[in-house]
């Protein structure tokens, strides 16, 4: 096997540029398949053993749909002409998780409004909290990772699962700031930040919410319409345990989805290098794992591993491990061609290869449902910046109208969890922090959000 960064080093020096190139982008797409291979056939029998999926109508035809399609490359041969197919499936998937992403971010403004009820119920104890005490908490949490965009999320995390008691001007000050951050930036940036913060606003419909989930659909709209000031102590506890019950059903719903998607992923990656990906023993075990699960009639009907395909996944432990390493160190090679002359005067051959790695890596990456297009890369300008802003402000407002200051609330802690809110060193913070909890003066309400955050550090500290 070649070494790709003596590759690499030989194509960043000039030196038979046009060969080198077509032998570090084959090995490169080799890593690739080999992975991605490995992983689609330990990642197809996880689909097949993923009972929630096969046993809600709303998951098992998009299910069954997935494994059509794994049986029509089968008998195309992996050819690349099923790319639109599995782009169209692509674009299906992603459709259904947006959908579900949406009711999960519905069912945590709800969450947020019963939580920071449920000391009406329930006895607290305030004994030896302070304000400044519990602010050298949450630094603390924040300030000893040293990774700084470990840093970043921790914040704002802590910022989200304050009390708010922002002014609507307020609020609509550091919405302009967060768009303001992206002012030079690519249109591709801001769009992103824009659908993040109109998600945790609840004002994104994906096409088909309730046609695609009826169930959630039901659950949602039974929530929006609950006015849960208004609950005594039985009907609060009955409407959280419903609550809980949902997000957990939401929660595998999600799960199921993201195997799938995983598994498309794969697949695909798999038929963009199948000229070149594998040894012939590795090959021909994942070509009879996808064809032993290809004659289960009915998955629904409970599958069970049986000893012909446990045999050939343990034939194929290691490779996984492998090909990470492999790729990782491909990977390093690859900065270092893009970043030379030979990348900057590319033809139009090579820059055909590029997209095809660009679309490889993000097959093979953890974000699913990454689009695989190229990205909008133009200037941010100020007509488009302030299109947006105005759009979302517009928008926001409207959904203020006739809600409780709880909900109102719960929406501008969702929308501050996604807000780049910049601070100029951690006195700053310890301040917005401090203040945060300075202008809360209902006792019930804050502790039950000190509470949430407690169990969040915790939460975190037990990853570690």
């Amino acid at each position: 096997m070649s070494d790709l960064r003596s590759i690499a080093h030989k194509i960043t020096k000039g030196k038979n540029e046009s060969d080198n190139w077509n032998q570090f982008f084959t090995e490169y797409k080799g890593y690739v398949g080999r992975l991605a291979g490995t992983q689609f056939a330990l990642n197809l029998v996880s689909i097949m053993m993923d009972d929630h999926l096969w046993q809600e109508q709303e998951l098992s035809s998009i299910g069954k749909e997935f494994l059509e399609f794994v049986e029509t490359c089968e008998k195309a041969g992996y050819d690349i002409s099923l790319e639109e197919q599995i782009t169209e499936y692509r674009k299906k998937l992603k459709n259904m998780m947006e959908c579900l992403v949406t009711y999960n971010d519905r069912y945590l403004i709800y969450l947020y409004v019963m939580n920071i009820s449920k000391y009406r119920f329930e006895d607290y104890d305030m004994k030896g909290y302070t304000d400044a005490s519990f602010t050298d908490e949450l630094m603390a949490y924040i300030t000893k990772d040293k990774d700084q965009s470990n840093i970043r999320y921790k914040t704002m995390d802590v910022l989200k699962g304050l009390p708010i008691r922002l002014t609507k001007k307020r609020f609509f000050e550091l919405v302009r700031d967060g768009y303001s951050v992206y002012k030079g930036g690519s249109m591709e940036s801001i769009k992103g930040f824009d659908y993040m913060l109109r998600s945790a606003a609840l004002l994104k419909e994906p096409e088909g919410m309730s046609a695609y989930f009826p169930a959630l659909d039901e659950y949602d709209r039974h929530f929006a319409s609950l006015d849960i000031e208004s609950l005594d102590a039985e009907g609060y506890y009955d409407e959280s345990t419903r609550l809980a019950e949902c997000i957990d059903y939401l929660n595998e719903h999600i799960s199921s989805c993201q195997l799938l998607a995983e598994g498309i992923n794969q697949l695909y990656a798999f038929i963009l290098t199948g000229d070149c990906a594998f040894d012939e023993e590795n090959l021909s075990a994942v070509k009879k794992i996808i064809s032993i699960i290809n004659k289960v009639e009915d998955p629904a009907l409970g599958y069970d591993l049986d000893d012909d395909v446990n045999e050939l996944l343990e034939g194929l432990e290691g490779v996984q491990e492998e090909e990470l390493e492999r790729l990782e160190d491909a990977d390093g090679a690859l900065e270092d061609i893009l970043s030379s002359k030979f990348a900057a005067a590319a033809n139009k051959s090579v820059l055909a290869d590029f997209i095809v790695i660009d679309k490889l890596k993000i097959l093979v990456s953890s974000s699913y449902f990454a689009d695989t297009d190229d990205e909008d890369a133009s200037e941010v300008t100020l007509e488009a910046f302030l299109a947006l802003l105005n759009d979302f402000v517009g928008d926001i407002s409207d959904s203020f109208e006739n809600k409780s200051k709880t909900y109102v609330r719960a929406l501008m802690a969702s929308c501050i969890g996604c807000m780049p809110m910049n601070f100029e060193n951690t006195t700053k913070l310890r301040e917005y922090i401090l203040g945060s909890l300075n202008a809360c003066t209902n006792a019930a309400e804050k502790m039950a959000l000190v509470g949430q955050l407690r169990e969040m550090m915790a939460a975190d500290m037990d990853l570690e």
